[in-house]
């Protein structure tokens, strides 16, 4: 390449250039570009479930933990309250390979009940809380830079009389929908709007989605959706699990009936529910009181505000489960269950399934804590979609009550086709120098295209109509292709 020309879109015609081959390549081969400037095959390789070792950033008496993911800057976002200092502790953490470092503690009010999102439009992180000192909830948004936590003005959002927030969701334009327990009205499942205009906060008006107390309330969003489906526990029916879905206009919500996801009460002081978006489902996990406090899962279908019963509900778990956070990822399509076991042997452990339309097939149990462990309300489960990770935020019951991390990577197979930069024009011997058509160019050493199609390379290197994150581009003939310059 030896003109600034040569990366430019070619027009009409080919756009030919030479590259160092890694590996040997076929002809009307899709490549990657590597680093070292060669180029390698579109290829997908396995990788083995690996647990990292866990990760100390938080000193005694930890409580009250909850996480995000930064998509912008990379980092995960952790929110804990240290009881022995009085202070509410945000760090953010950089995840490599297995393992988990953290920046330095920035602080806010001693509050409870924390948890947060990342809005990747506006770029902020929002942060709700009730507070230790007066019972009230807050709220407050931080930009992040590196390691940096800078926060915003701290602003009052209306709930009273220690009030708990389970969960907090993005829901688009700078909008987050917050999943409350009002303290200041019996208890009542409530849900509202929270707008982030660059780190100034403001709340909208309430709306009572369950007219008795609940707990362990949660929320998760379709795809491209920005109305949320809701599960909890409902203490007016037994504390039966239950979920419906909320409409939102604005910072005006309303709801879908009710449905009863449980016979028996759903407690255990944790349980969530997170969309699956390969098969289009969520699943909802819980501790199943009606089966001696088994940890269970079950698949759940949304159809604008009608939720429902996708399957029969899977034990994960034969043993009474505490604090149980699922979490997908999204790149392995694998869903993995974080939990505490109460009974002996107690300690943490961690089981990884795979979900269909109607069912999820779990692997085996494995344990990543001996130690009892214990956090207020669940365990803090995040995916990192940057280094494909999962991370579990955790704190031990007993002395000293420290804040721990720990890093998984799922098994399932990894791809370089977002380094994807054209079509070899012949086969290239490893090591050789051939023509390669870049993005930009005319590839005609094709085959079996449809003309006018739109074609996308796919994670295993092969071209089709089917959506991926990387765009091909339009076929011209059967064996030919405008390869797309924008990606």
């Amino acid at each position: 390449m030896s003109n600034l020309t040569d990366l430019l879109p070619a027009g009409a015609g080919g756009k030919q250039v030479d590259f160092v081959a890694t590996g040997t390549l076929a002809s009307g081969q899709t490549v990657a570009l590597k680093s070292d400037g060669t180029v390698e095959a579109v290829a997908q390789s396995s990788i083995s479930e690996q647990l990292g070792s866990p990760v100390n950033f938080a000193g005694a008496n930890t409580a009250y933990i909850y996480s995000t993911f930064d998509s912008t800057n990379n980092k995960v976002i952790v929110i804990n309250t240290d009881q022995s200092s009085a202070a509410t502790e945000v760090r953010v953490g950089t995840v490599s390979g297995t393992s988990i470092s953290f920046g330095s503690a920035y602080t806010t009010s001693d509050s409870y009940s924390n948890v947060c999102d990342y809005d990747p439009d506006g770029q902020v992180v929002l942060f709700v809380y009730t507070s230790a000192n007066n019972n009230n909830m807050y709220g407050r948004a931080a930009t992040i830079s590196g390691t940096v936590v800078n926060f915003g003005t701290e602003q009052y959002l209306g709930f009273t009389s220690a009030s708990q927030t389970y969960d907090l969701k993005y829901i688009g334009s700078n909008k987050f929908f917050a999943v409350v327990r009002d303290g200041g009205n019996s208890g009542y499942g409530t849900g509202a709007v929270i707008t982030v205009t660059g780190t100034t906060v403001s709340v909208g008006s309430k709306y009572v989605f369950n007219s008795a107390s609940i707990n362990n309330g949660s929320a998760a969003l379709a795809t491209n959706s920005s109305n949320p489906l809701i599960t909890y526990s409902d203490n007016g029916s037994s504390s039966r699990g239950a979920g419906l879905a909320a409409t939102i206009s604005g910072t005006a919500i309303s709801y879908g009936a009710k449905t009863y996801l449980t016979s028996g009460g759903a407690g255990g002081n944790g349980g969530n529910v997170r969309y699956i978006n390969s098969v289009d489902r969520f699943v909802y996990c819980y501790k199943d009181n009606a089966n001696s406090g088994y940890g269970t899962a079950i698949v759940l279908s949304q159809s604008g505000t009608t939720v429902s019963l996708a399957g029969s509900a899977v034990v994960f778990a034969s043993a009474n489960t505490e604090h149980a956070s699922g979490i997908y990822n999204s790149i392995d399509d694998k869903y993995t269950v974080f939990y505490r076991r109460s009974s002996s042997p107690q300690g943490s452990k961690y089981i990884v399934g795979t979900v269909s339309t109607t069912a999820i097939s779990f692997g085996s149990i494995a344990q990543f804590d001996a130690a009892d462990t214990r956090n207020y309300e669940r365990y803090a489960t995040t995916y990192d979609t940057n280094a494909n990770r999962v991370v579990c935020i955790y704190r031990l019951s007993a002395s000293p009550i420290d804040g721990y991390a720990v890093v998984l990577q799922n098994s399932g197979v990894t791809s370089n086709v977002t380094d994807f930069i054209g079509i070899t024009d012949a086969a290239i011997s490893s090591a050789a120098s051939g023509s390669v058509t870049i993005k930009g160019g005319i590839s005609t050493n094709v085959s079996s295209l449809t003309p006018n199609a739109t074609y996308y390379v796919q994670a295993n290197g092969t071209l089709a109509t089917t959506t991926s994150d990387v765009l091909a581009g339009k076929a011209l003939s059967s064996t030919s292709i405008n390869l797309d310059y924008t990606t």
